[in-house]
């Protein structure tokens, strides 16, 4: 097994080397986002590689987490971007990035005894305002889970009024009057920045969470290399 891993990535290395030859990257590249990095932030990312790489054809499949690593199993995708666990071991995983997650409230709620929240809730409080959240499956859901009970808060205990399947509808619901949810702070500035919603905070608890690139090592094309060395440095120059 180990002699034959070793061809695969020798006859990988040398594609990579006469692609290099041509002093330009070019073919395709499909790479599958969470909901969150595909809709607010790889968009952004895509079009300044594009910019660098013309030659390369892009192609985004945006899904649950678990939906984007069952394309990334099956070969349909080259890259995955994630928020990952432990789970997925049999593939590389690079952090890339840090999340901040905030939990969002409408201006006014349509049940009454909710519009006098101020700004600062308790622990007891989050959990028995109605929340709005996403699917099973879903990243997102995972964090939050695992965030909640990192604070000795059950997520059993959470009182979900209604599950959905992307962040836009989240929102829409959220600012209807519906209820709570917990969100990327990067989907929502615009909405924070019009007041259309408003940012809760619980003292002494910080949601976050940690965004990775997955890929087969063994399988690893030439644009998708360069698509790891691309966003990869892009982070590390921001955070620096």
């Amino acid at each position: 097994m180990e002699s034959a891993e070793k061809i695969l990535k020798e006859i990988n290395f040398a594609k990579n080397k006469l692609a290099s030859l041509s002093k330009t990257v070019h073919g395709d590249l499909t790479i599958g986002a969470s909901l969150t990095l595909g809709e607010h932030i790889l968009p952004y990312i895509l079009g300044k590689y594009q910019k660098q790489y013309p030659n390369v054809h892009l192609d985004m499949k945006v899904g649950n987490s678990e939906h984007i690593m069952e394309k990334l199993e099956n070969q349909q995708i080259h890259l995955a971007f994630i928020q990952s666990t432990s789970r997925y071991r049999k593939f590389t995983q690079q952090l890339f990035l840090e999340d901040e997650l905030v939990i969002i409230a409408p201006q006014h709620f349509i049940y009454p005894e909710f519009d006098c929240v101020s700004e600062y809730i308790s622990a007891e409080m989050l959990l028995a305002m109605p929340m709005i959240i996403r699917e099973q499956g879903s990243g997102t859901r995972q964090v939050i889970e695992e965030q909640l009970r990192n604070n000795h808060l059950d997520p059993h205990k959470i009182n979900v009024v209604l599950e959905l399947e992307n962040t836009e509808s989240i929102k829409a619901a959220v600012e209807s009057g519906l209820g709570i949810s917990i969100i990327s702070k990067a989907s929502v500035r615009k909405e924070l920045r019009l007041n259309t919603l408003r940012k809760l905070s619980i003292k002494g608890m910080h949601l976050k969470r940690k965004f990775y690139s997955v890929y087969d090592e063994q399988n690893l094309s030439l644009p998708s290399s360069s698509f790891l060395s691309f966003i990869h440095h892009y982070y590390q120059q921001k955070s620096s």
